[in-house]
């Protein structure tokens, strides 16, 4: 769950960064067209476009973004509840990479498929080459 929040912080500072470096265009932008006197458009007035944008745009954004996280988490400990009490699996045992693992039916996954999948996920995350016989 710690990996899925991470994850999550680093969307919104890159959705952040983006968000300045468009901003950062557009005032580069108006304060090009307003020295060439093409438009008449003053940094005061910029900077209240740049307030809406904000508040119209950046802000529900980043809140749907928070909400996304939060339900991700819940499905997150929703999932991993389900899976340990099927498998007979502590939250102490190390299961990391358990989410990558393509499960159709929770329903239907034995201890040895889950173990599987759970080998196949690491290696693939870990770019290991690998056959399965079957």
């Amino acid at each position: 769950m710690h990996r899925l929040i991470a994850i999550r912080i680093i969307e919104y500072l890159r959705f952040c960064f983006h968000f300045f470096i468009l901003i950062s265009f557009l005032f580069v932008i108006a304060t090009a067209l307003h020295a060439t006197n093409i438009i008449n458009v003053s940094i005061h007035d910029f900077l209240y476009i740049v307030g809406d944008l904000f508040v119209i745009i950046v802000i529900p954004v980043l809140a749907l973004m928070l909400v996304k996280t939060f339900i991700m988490c819940l499905v997150d400990n929703y999932f991993f509840d389900a899976l340990s009490k099927k498998l007979n699996i502590s939250k102490g045992d190390s299961v990391d990479g358990f989410l990558d693992c393509d499960f159709e039916d929770i329903e239907n996954v034995s201890r040895e498929k889950f173990l599987k999948e759970l080998r196949i996920s690491r290696l693939k995350k870990n770019g290991t080459k690998f056959d399965i016989v079957k």
